[in-house]
């Protein structure tokens, strides 16, 4: 029976290791297929959401064309008016330029040439010369017509004063005086008449005189206040300019500001699908969060609360344990309702966002874990996880339902002991589950989702600001521009003002013909007035005749006749000298007249000529600024068709379609994404169907090699057989199991089992051994680590206690010997044996050979000797010079003086001594004392003593004790009782 259950097991361990091999193969064969169909089916989304991803940034490239031509079109507009607005302008400045060259042309017309100018110039010269010589001749006989004049002038008075007096005499003789009286009144009344008229005459000349230097001068006034507007039109004109440059460098930082903005949400949105591919968060529910919150906000949803990280507080220090602990259960939405999760799953499904888990308040089930009895009350150990996120109390029944059924432990050992009640998190991110498993462990910060989620979310922040930022730079950029084309309006209503004001050459030239008109008003005045004075004179001489005429009427006529007679003989001797003295005046006066005559005429031609070539001047004056006129007139139109120009050129890129051709040539790739899109999604579905047939054949594979056990050893070498080979085999050995059939199976199956749990028994001893044989060194190891730092810490001590010994007794050596017991290949410690020779002794003593001075001073030697291997801050003895004589307790004080100066170490300061005592020694080397009284039962500390209260206080204890027996009995009672010297050291203790 043994000898066939062998051979059976022998063909069906065969049989089974085909099996096993050709099982395992198909399911290797099945998970490549579903492997490969899944690759393809990541790589179609990978496709779909590039594709996706570039039609949204087409999309998006289209909506910044479109706002783009809008802007132009915008823009074109106003360019538009700006060029109807200049071309007036032109218009004005054309027809200005044609007026300006038109009276540069008449100018130049009247302007005489250089030849004309030279022969003028010629004869006035010799003119002058004839003038100079005429005034000469005129000179000459000046002094003979002068002469011959005065003569004359005497004769004709001497005449006229006796034809005065015949006249008056005859006037007399024949009764006509009344008659020459009346006749000079009535002249004298005329003169005066006719002076009244002058005089009005004269008033309005001057009247008239007086209004036209007051037009003169109003026309000044007009043309400085005209000039002052110019100015101030100038200086707004300038200002408008500046302002105008400040907005299109405004507009220029603001097109900056955008590229800016752009770039950066251009790189924040590239990073975001980045981060959307990334394996780290492809499981995150990203796409289906935004396409939610979006339905959202456009609909005003009410009861939607979004997932539950984004509902929660918590430290950093918790993000590990509760994403270990809670998983994607963090991603799960929270809402009202049953109705407004089927709502939103409709949503999803029709955006095709895929699946996020709902949590309905209305009828979330909750459990809280509770914490065992034995650490209850005890936070600092264990807490629910609840409370330790923090949340609005409305969500509580969905974190309940999240949170609170784990428990966090601050500690490993804790959580295995609380997993019987709860599934429980370590800090370091270890689940304890409460059916037994162990899950989490470390991972790195890139895997961790809740990073992710929140980098995501401070992205999408960003994104947002950044498109506010961007509509805000918008809105400035259009008030900016309406601001520009205003100031531009108001420039060119500046510019046609200044174009369309009077000109400085008029208003001179109408400055220059009233100031003409005044000079010939002034002659007129002037002519006036000489005659108004020599009328005055005749009107003096009638009045004079007709009052000497009135005196003489009552005069003697015989008397008068006498005299009468008397002077008409002197009157006609007088009247033939006059005839000749006449004779020869009117000769000198007839050839200086002739003189004079030429001179007036040569003086006439050079007035002429000086008049002509004064115009001429004049003119060349005029044809100077009319020439600048032009040259002004003409940049101005230059300018403005330069401008024009380049409005033109302004408006005819804009008018360009370019824009729209761009547009309509991603719309039409966007279009052909789309159907790729949908080509590649029907591939991820023949895919998918690939994949599920892969998982059944997989699966069913996978579940036959689990009914199937443990495989047999020489399995393995099996799998790298063809798999025709193996079937053909494996049919081979089921014809050969066949053969076997009559055999009990339940024996079979026992022997198997049996079998099995031997090998298993087997395997776990070996392994047991194993664990033994390490434990075994590991402890080995560590007894000779603590061998070795014990020998390294006694020889370090022992160092420093045979340096200490001299220190403190001169001539005393000491040393530290460590006891062993036990073989030479397993030794134990047994315990530290000091060895210390004294001045005067010829061999080192063990410590019980010692006195108890020297005992005492041998144990403060070990004790500072750890200390300088081992420094404490500070060290506190009791009256440790109590049993020590003179020589020991000054080599003892001098010793811990010197130490409290020494610090052991470059970063440790020197260590601190605290000691009581009843010598002065101690009390002499200290640094500050304290005095300590017991009265009433309660010590009283005196923190101001000093070294003379200290020395004072031991002096009485010492004359108060008694010696030898009664002594110490003594002491102690008066040191309990009444008083208790302390010292300090060192001085900063």
């Amino acid at each position: 029976q043994t000898t066939q259950l062998e051979k059976f097991e022998e063909v069906d361990r065969k049989r089974r290791s085909l099996e096993y091999a050709v099982t395992h193969i198909r399911a290797q064969t099945a998970l490549k297929k579903k492997n490969d169909a899944l690759a393809s089916v990541d790589e179609a989304i990978e496709d779909i959401r590039q594709m996706s991803d570039e039609i949204v940034q087409l999309q998006q490239e289209i909506g910044d064309l479109k706002a783009t031509q809008k802007g132009n079109m915008g823009e074109l507009e106003s360019i538009c008016n700006e060029i109807t607005t200049v071309e007036n302008t032109l218009d004005q400045r054309v027809a200005t330029t044609a007026e300006a060259r038109e009276v540069l042309k008449q100018a130049q017309k009247n302007a005489l040439n250089r030849k004309d100018k030279t022969t003028l110039t010629n004869h006035r010269d010799s003119y002058r010369k004839q003038q100079v010589s005429l005034t000469g001749k005129i000179q000459a006989y000046d002094p003979e017509v002068q002469q011959a004049q005065e003569a004359l002038d005497k004769v004709d008075e001497q005449l006229r004063d006796a034809q005065a007096k015949v006249q008056a005499l005859e006037n007399a003789s024949d009764g006509s005086a009344k008659d020459q009286y009346e006749q000079s009144k009535r002249k004298y009344d005329e003169i005066q008449e006719k002076l009244s008229s002058d005089r009005k005459t004269l008033e309005k000349l001057k009247s008239e005189k007086e209004e036209k230097e007051n037009e003169v001068a109003q026309v000044k006034e007009e043309n400085e206040q005209s000039s002052a507007e110019a100015q101030e039109l100038k200086k707004k004109e300038h200002s408008l300019t500046k302002e105008i440059d400040e907005t299109q460098s405004n507009l220029s930082d603001i097109n900056k500001s955008q590229n800016g903005v752009r770039s950066k949400l251009r790189q924040f949105e590239a990073e975001m699908h980045r981060m959307q591919r990334a394996p780290s968060t492809r499981n995150l529910p990203i796409s289906a969060a935004q396409v939610l919150e979006e339905y959202v906000a456009d609909n005003q949803l009410d009861g939607y609360y979004g997932p539950v990280l984004s509902l929660v507080r918590m430290s950093d220090a918790l993000y590990k344990p509760v994403e270990r602990a809670v998983g994607n259960a963090l991603f799960s939405v929270v809402v009202d309702s049953r109705l407004i999760a089927a709502k939103l799953i409709d949503v999803l499904t029709e955006a095709k966002a895929g699946r996020v888990t709902f949590i309905p308040l209305d009828t979330v089930k909750t459990k809280i874990a509770s914490i065992p009895e034995s650490f209850r009350g005890q936070d600092e150990k264990v807490k629910n996880l609840l409370d330790m996120v923090e949340f609005d109390a409305r969500l509580r029944p969905a974190m309940e339902a999240v949170f609170g059924r784990t428990l966090l432990c601050f500690d490993a050992e804790i959580a295995r002991s609380c997993r019987s009640s709860a599934d429980c998190v370590t800090m370091d991110g270890v689940v304890y589950k409460k059916k037994g498993t162990l899950e989490g462990g470390y991972s790195a910060d890139s895997q961790s989702k809740i990073l992710n989620w929140l980098e995501f979310q401070r992205k999408r922040t960003q994104i947002k600001d950044l498109q506010d930022e961007m509509q805000k730079l918008s809105v400035q950029k259009i008030d900016l521009e309406d601001v520009k084309n205003k100031l531009i309006g108001e420039h060119s209503s500046v510019s046609s003002k200044l174009s369309n004001r009077a000109g400085a050459l008029t208003i001179a030239r109408q400055i220059k013909a009233l100031e003409k008109e005044i000079d010939g008003i002034a002659k007129r005045i002037k002519s006036l007035e000489s005659a108004i004075d020599g009328k005055t004179k005749k009107a003096a001489f009638y009045k004079t005749s007709y009052e000497q005429a009135k005196e003489n009427i009552g005069e003697n006529e015989e008397q008068i006749e006498l005299q009468r007679v008397e002077m008409v003989e002197t009157v006609s001797g007088l009247q033939s000298e006059y005839m000749e003295k006449q004779k020869l005046l009117q000769k000198s006066k007839s050839k200086a007249e002739k003189f004079e005559q030429e001179l007036a005429s040569v003086v006439e031609k050079i007035t002429d000529i000086q008049t002509s070539l004064d115009k001429d001047s004049k003119a060349q004056d005029d044809i100077k600024i009319f020439e600048q006129d032009v040259q002004n007139c003409q940049e101005n139109e230059d300018r403005i068709r330069s401008q024009l120009t380049s409005l033109r050129q302004q408006k005819d890129e804009l008018a360009k379609d370019d824009d729209a051709s761009k547009a309509r040539d991603i719309e039409m790739q966007i279009s052909r994404l789309k159907d790729d899109i949908d080509a590649t999604r029907k591939r991820q579905s023949e895919s998918e169907t690939d994949e599920v047939q892969a998982t059944k054949e997989h699966d069913m594979h996978k579940a036959h090699l689990d009914s199937m056990g443990a495989p047999p050893k020489e399995t393995v070498e099996m799998f790298e057989q063809p798999l025709k080979t193996l079937n053909r085999r494996l049919a081979q050995a089921q014809r050969e199991s066949e053969a076997f059939s009559g055999l009990n199976r339940k024996a079979v199956d026992q022997y198997r089992r049996l079998k099995q749990e031997r090998d298993k028994f087997k395997g776990k001893l070996e392994e047991a051994h194993k664990s033994h044989e390490a434990i075994e060194k590991l402890i080995s190891k560590l007894d000779r680590e603590k061998d070795q730092k014990v020998q390294d810490f006694m020889n370090r001590v022992d160092r420093r206690f045979q340096e200490i010994m001299p220190r403190m007794i001169k001539g005393c050596r000491g040393e530290l010997v460590l006891k062993t017991r036990g073989e030479e290949t397993r030794k134990t410690w047994a315990g530290v044996s000091v060895k210390v020779q004294f001045p005067g002794s010829e061999e080192q003593m063990p410590l019980r050979s010692l006195s108890g001075g020297q005992a005492t001073v041998v144990a403060l030697g070990l004790i500072f000797a750890i200390q300088r291997c081992d420094p404490m801050p500070f060290y506190i003895f009791d009256e440790i010079d109590a049993s020590l004589d003179t020589t020991f307790r000054a080599s003892v004080a001098k010793l811990i003086h010197e130490l409290s100066r020494e610090a052991t170490n470059e970063t440790s300061a020197p260590p601190q001594f605290l000691c009581t005592t009843f010598r002065e020694e101690q009390v002499q080397r200290a640094d500050r004392w304290f005095v300590i009284r017991f009265r009433n039962g309660v010590s009283h500390v005196v923190n101001d003593a000093t070294k003379q209260d200290a020395l004072h206080i031991i002096k009485e204890n010492a004359q108060s004790a008694v010696p030898q027996q009664g002594g110490k009995r003594k002491r102690q009672r008066l040191g309990a009782a009444n008083v208790n010297a302390g010292s300090a050291t060192p001085t900063h203790a």
